[in-house]
């Protein structure tokens, strides 16, 4: 667990203490987890994590490297460190470290599930997960650039509003 030491020593005990307990208790119901790094604030994990949430953005956890990060202000209590936890965990790390054909079956499976009730991605993507429009846009600029083509591209950003459905299901 990542402290800042420029925060009041009593506070960050109690940040600590509450924070800790959580993590610990969803490390024993997911002992195969990432370990886990607590950021007091949005501006610390931006200078310490070697990531950024870009401004006027605001982020509560994340994947780096081998490691899930939290950033203690902007969750608002211990339940929903749990939510967090189970977001980063579960629904992108656990779907990540699979094996990449299991992946795929389950990314096709969930689509056609979500085709079989009348729904589509356009529908996760318009209605659900728009707040993902502007990563889609930007992921679609930087693979164009590479060369990728349109087709292959399509299919990450489908793949890309499927894993954050699947992370929002494992909050609950």
């Amino acid at each position: 667990v990542i402290i800042d030491p420029d925060v009041e020593a009593d506070s960050q005990v109690e940040i600590e203490s509450e924070f800790t307990d959580v993590i610990e208790r969803f490390g024993e119901v997911f002992p195969r987890g990432l370990p886990v790094d607590v950021y007091s604030t949005q501006a610390e994990f931006n200078e310490r994590s070697g990531a950024r949430v870009p401004a006027g953005k605001r982020a509560e956890g994340a994947i780096i490297g081998e490691r899930v990060a939290v950033i203690a202000e902007n969750i608002a209590d211990t339940k929903r460190l749990a939510q967090v936890l189970a977001h980063e965990q579960l629904g992108h790390y656990g779907l990540d470290v699979k094996n990449p054909e299991q992946r795929r079956e389950l990314l096709n499976g969930l689509q056609r599930s979500i085709e079989d009730a009348g729904l589509s991605v356009d529908f996760l993507r318009e209605k659900v997960l728009s707040e993902y429009q502007s990563v889609e846009a930007e992921m679609r600029e930087r693979l164009t650039g590479e060369g990728m083509g349109q087709l292959k591209i399509q299919r990450l950003v489908d793949d890309l509003y499927l894993k954050e459905f699947l992370a929002r299901t494992a909050e609950k």
